[in-house]
């Protein structure tokens, strides 16, 4: 049976109708949610930063979704008057992608810490940005500083971002402004879903060989020296930055979803790493994660730092950890209960004073 024009006229139109009904629905949804603008081009994690020369930087008093920023641009409450404050440095692990509202590991320490210290009066400020690299960080200490007055900053800071060599290093620029379909997110949620894992993984070495042709450069087996060193190098400025400021630097080493000899079942999650560092192997990861580790394990024992060893205590698999390096609500209370434990005789003794 052939299809009139008119008839095909009508089955468009009803698409069109429907596709437009659920994006308005989406919209209304993030309204009645999150208070998002209804009828703004777009409503993503943007929201949260602004740019200056530098780069990136938390836009004070915003909210997307689940994350809140306030007024001095931590994610987390206001803060309160007086106490000892405590700053977390990082990316989107520190940040907190997929806890609850209140259940990234920052806000579970500061928790901790008041329970478990008499008379405890501590502030732990999350001023982390997912994709922020460490120069960037350093370079917002004096702000910081001058901001709030820590007395600690907690550095937890994976070397993954070194993948890219320094003369690659993708640049943090203002986004310009487009039109998003807010109906987009739940349709890519329902498709990984729905697709097979196996085909997941196609599309993932497609997107992955895409990117070393554009590059134009051949993926490597490990990560280069010359790349490790620039990470100590700005680990270095960093610290040195930090106590400066009077602030004393405690560094915690980086843990991921991955035992230390991995199984053919986690190659899915190494590669959905890998698309994030395409320059490096799958097989390389691990590795890099365990020098990265090295280096801080090296600066802490040469330079008399704080050292928190959270890779070797939090425990491995899907339990704890939504992906690679991303926390569950769960991973996220071991978190912060490797760090209560390492901080109490700390914070206690230099109450004590």
């Amino acid at each position: 049976m052939r299809l009139s024009f008119r008839g095909l006229v009508r089955i468009i139109t009803c698409l069109i109708v429907s596709v437009l009904t659920l994006e308005l629905c989406a919209r209304i949804d993030d309204w009645i949610g999150y208070g998002a603008p209804i009828f703004s081009l777009s409503y993503n994690e943007n929201r949260l930063y602004e740019y200056d020369q530098i780069g990136k930087r938390s836009r004070p008093n915003v909210r997307y979704r689940k994350w809140q920023l306030n007024s001095v641009g931590s994610r987390g409450p206001e803060l309160t008057d007086g106490g000892t404050r405590i700053l977390c440095l990082g990316a989107s692990e520190t940040f907190g992608l997929y806890e609850p509202e209140g259940q990234e590991y920052p806000r579970q320490l500061e928790r901790q810490l008041n329970a478990r210290i008499p008379g405890g009066d501590f502030q732990v400020l999350n001023f982390a940005l997912p994709g922020m690299p460490l120069p960037v960080i350093t370079t917002r200490i004096p702000a910081m500083a001058a901001a709030v007055h820590p007395r600690f900053a907690l550095i937890y800071a994976g070397v993954a971002t070194y993948i890219w060599l320094p003369d690659r290093k993708p640049l943090s620029s203002p986004p310009r402004d487009h039109f998003e379909w807010r109906l987009a997110e739940p349709v890519r949620n329902l498709a990984k879903q729905l697709i097979p894992a196996s085909l997941q993984d196609k599309f993932r070495e497609r997107s992955i060989q895409q990117s070393l042709a554009s590059l134009g450069t051949p993926a490597f087996d490990r990560l280069p020296q010359e790349n490790l060193d620039y990470y100590r190098s700005d680990l270095e400025d960093l610290i040195a930055t930090l106590r400066r400021y009077d602030i004393e630097p405690i560094l915690v080493t980086h843990a991921t979803r991955f035992p230390p000899e991995p199984t053919p079942a986690d190659r899915p999650m190494l590669l959905a790493w890998r698309r994030f560092g395409p320059l490096l192997r799958e097989d390389g990861f691990l590795p890099m994660e365990r020098s990265g580790n090295d280096i801080l394990r090296q600066l802490a024992a040469a330079d008399g730092l704080f050292l928190i060893d959270a890779a070797s205590r939090i425990p491995t698999g899907d339990r704890y950890f939504a992906d690679f390096v991303h926390f569950t609500e769960e991973g996220s209370r071991q978190m912060a209960d490797v760090l209560a434990d390492a901080l109490v005789p700390r914070l206690a003794a230099d109450q004590s004073r």
